[in-house]
């Protein structure tokens, strides 16, 4: 009769640790959410505390995804141009910024220095899925190289990458970002 060794065979279930993404809400870090004070100078702190609550808790985060966040937090369902410049104006009196062309301006938490590359955040959630536009590009291509070290190459790269993002259906423009980000990596 031939035994095993059940210890060498055993290996242990580790879960994977990944930094997540989650969609947060402005309004929890301040008192006195206020759509007609909005535009007042004396409105410009309580909108400074829901600014800096998302860049924190959602950074690097996109300018357009910031200022729909606080929109939606005051009762809007349109994000309008004077709201966007009102939260932008805001948002860079206090953060540091990264413009991408073509796609925006990412605003940076103040615990993660500009320079930095952000480690890939999954969705945490069904609520918190990112589009591959949302996801600044370091913070792609980190997940580039993540990919990258476990073998993928070529287009199983990009299918690995969009598939670890939770794209379930990679468009041109999606592939376009991937491949930008690839690039960014081989710089």
């Amino acid at each position: 009769m031939a035994t095993v060794d059940a210890a060498a065979e055993y290996v242990p279930y580790a879960p994977v640790d990944y930094p997540v993404y989650r969609e947060t809400d402005p309004a929890q870090a301040v008192e006195g959410v206020s759509p007609d004070q909005f535009f007042e100078s004396a409105y410009t702190p309580i909108l400074q505390d829901m600014i800096s609550h998302v860049v924190n808790e959602e950074g690097p985060v996109l300018d357009s995804v910031l200022a729909r966040r606080i929109a939606r937090a005051h009762g809007w369902v349109c994000t309008g141009a004077r709201i966007r410049d009102r939260v932008d104006q805001v948002a860079r009196a206090h953060f540091s910024s990264h413009d991408e062309e073509q796609l925006g301006t990412f605003f940076w938490p103040t615990h993660l220095p500009p320079e930095a590359s952000p480690s890939f955040r999954r969705p945490g959630d069904d609520d918190s899925m990112r589009s591959l536009t949302e996801v600044c590009l370091q913070e792609l291509a980190a997940l580039v190289s993540e990919m990258q070290a476990k073998g993928h190459v070529a287009d199983a790269l990009i299918q690995a990458v969009a598939r670890e993002a939770g794209v379930s259906k990679l468009a041109h423009a999606g592939r376009l970002r991937i491949e930008k980000a690839v690039r960014h990596c081989g710089e």
